[in-house]
């Protein structure tokens, strides 16, 4: 069998080679076949498409299998496409980050991706003597549900944050906390936004983690997958401040998605916003935002 593949991309993108041909003469033949793309803007984010030429006839399909275990196991095509996103940092962010892992995300790769130095933590304690090494510590999705030593450690990332650095903790649930994340009064509650496209409203937009290093818009929270968020805080001390508001509709403002508040010489941030499934899926405007909440203060 006779054929050739290539990436078809939005403009802007070089890609390189720009094909490749392949003459396969076994049953069950695979080869690998890695292309180059590459941007001239700082900026830059679009999709890209496998296609496949065998005797004149082209595809550009993938066959993916859904077997879960609420349905009957199908077999679907999906156009063979992803997306593409490039980010260039043309100011200063912090570099060195301590992950602690929860119940399991791809956030720490994907900011390995970017260019940021990220260890990642899942059963070991966490000592003032290893976070003297980190500008920022991020815990994943319900770590604060699956990290034990979070009950003896938790007053180690306090004190880090009261010592300058930066602690983002991402969504937990209601139940079985290993500790309190927050240094100040924080009530986890229900409250989600389900709608991926429901509106956002920005409700400090002179706030820096709206500004820096990327200006955040309303524009950025377009194209997002599945949800915004949950899981949000609905009671929280004065000393924080909520910067997003955000319903489904026919719900009430919710104000708790993202809260930041000064602690001491230091940063703390809680967010229930899905950052778990909108880095994954290559959504640009999620990436500046978390990079923003990475960035926190730096600039102050």
């Amino acid at each position: 069998m006779n054929g050739s593949v290539q990436l078809i991309t939005d403009d802007g993108w070089k890609i390189s080679p720009p094909k490749y041909d392949f003459n396969f003469t076994d049953k069950n033949q695979e080869q690998e076949f890695i292309f180059t793309i590459s941007s001239s803007n700082n900026n830059h984010s679009g999709k890209i498409k496998a296609v496949l030429d065998i005797d004149g006839k082209d595809l550009s399909k993938s066959l993916v299998t859904l077997d879960y275990p609420h349905i009957q196991p199908q077999t679907v095509l999906f156009e063979a496409e992803a997306k593409v996103l490039k980010l260039k940092f043309e100011k200063e962010v912090p570099r060195k980050i301590a992950y602690i892992m929860g119940s399991g995300d791809k956030i720490p790769e994907l900011l390995t991706d970017l260019g940021f130095s990220v260890d990642v933590f899942n059963k070991e304690s966490i000592t003032p003597e290893l976070l003297k090494n980190y500008e920022v510590v991020i815990t994943g999705i319900r770590a604060y549900n699956t990290y034990q030593r979070l009950s003896t450690d938790q007053k180690n990332l306090l004190e880090f944050v009261r010592n300058g650095g930066r602690l983002i903790v991402q969504y937990n649930t209601l139940g079985d906390l290993f500790a309190d994340p927050s240094p100040y009064k924080l009530k986890i509650s229900r409250d989600r936004v389900t709608e991926e496209d429901s509106p956002v409203t920005i409700l400090n937009p002179s706030h820096s983690v709206m500004n820096y290093p990327y200006k955040i818009s309303l524009k950025d929270f377009d194209g997002w997958n599945q949800e915004r968020g949950l899981y949000f805080p609905n009671e929280w001390d004065e000393k924080f401040i909520p910067l997003l508001g955000m319903n489904d509709s026919n719900e009430a403002l919710m104000k708790g998605s993202l809260l930041i508040t000064e602690y001491d010489k230091g940063v703390f941030i809680y967010t229930g916003i899905s950052f778990f499934r909108q880095l994954p899926a290559g959504v640009e405007g999620a990436y500046k935002l978390f990079i923003n909440l990475i960035s926190a203060g730096i600039n102050e």
